[in-house]
C-alpha cells in the first residue's frame, strides 16, 4: 500500500461556486487513490502554479478516492463553526482539507481547524478565486503560523515571474495605471480582458 495522503475533505461556501468547487474535486478524486507528496512540513503560501485541481491528477497515483467529510459555511459570512464539525464529524481525521470561498471566511476556518488535534497536522488547499495576498494578510490577522502547510493553486503565471513575456506586460501596464504592487488576482483578469479585446 502506498503512504500519503487518502483522507481529503473538503470546506466550502453554500452557493453555486462552492457546489462547482466539490464537483470538481469529486471528479478529480473520482480518478486518483493516494497522493503520492509525504506529509510533511512545508513553508506558509507556497503556491502551487498549477491548473486547479487538475494538479491532484499529476500527485496521485491511479485509483478511485472519495472525498471523506464535507463542510460548508454560508455566503458572505464567517459562520464556519458548523462546517468544521461537519469537517471533522468522521472516525478518522481529515489529511487535508480542501477549501473553495474568500478570505475572511477561510482564513478564520485554518485558525480554528489548527486549534484542533484532529487538523493539527492538516494541509490546507484553496484555488486561486480566494486572492492570495488577501488570504494572506487573513491569515497572518488571525495568528496562523508560516509553518502550516497551506497551498493555493494557480490557473495563471505568477505577476513577479521574470520570464514570461506576458507578466512582464501585465506587470508594466499595471505599474503605469496604479501605484499598487501587481498581485495574482488581477493578471487573471487582465489575461482575461486580453482575450476577449481582441477582434
Amino acid at each position: 500500500m502506498c503512504s500519503g495522503i487518502t483522507r481529503i475533505s473538503i470546506f466550502h461556501q453554500a452557493d453555486s461556486f462552492g457546489q462547482a468547487g466539490l464537483d470538481g474535486l469529486k471528479l478529480a478524486l473520482s480518478f486518483r487513490r493516494y497522493l503520492s507528496l509525504p506529509l510533511s512540513f512545508l513553508p506558509l503560501w507556497r503556491v502551487l502554479w498549477c491548473f486547479g485541481f487538475c494538479s491532484l491528477h499529476s500527485l496521485c497515483h491511479a485509483c478511485s478516492m472519495r472525498i471523506h467529510s464535507v463542510g460548508t459555511y454560508p455566503r458572505n459570512t464567517v459562520d464556519i463553526a458548523a462546517g468544521l464539525a461537519s469537517v471533522l464529524a468522521v472516525s478518522e481525521p481529515p489529511q487535508a482539507v480542501v477549501m473553495i470561498g474568500t478570505a475572511l471566511p477561510l482564513a478564520r476556518f485554518v485558525a480554528a481547524a489548527l486549534n484542533t488535534t484532529a487538523l493539527r497536522n492538516a494541509w490546507f488547499l484553496t484555488v486561486s478565486f480566494v486572492g492570495t495576498e488577501a488570504f494572506q494578510a487573513n491569515l497572518i490577522a488571525n495568528g496562523v503560523s508560516a509553518s502550516v502547510p497551506i497551498f493555493i493553486s494557480q490557473v495563471v503565471v505568477s505577476p513577479q515571474d521574470q520570464t514570461v513575456g506576458v507578466a512582464k506586460s501585465y506587470r508594466d501596464a499595471i505599474t503605469a495605471l496604479y501605484p499598487t504592487d501587481p498581485h495574482t488576482r488581477s493578471v487573471l483578469f487582465c489575461l482575461a480582458f486580453c482575450v476577449f479585446d481582441r477582434p
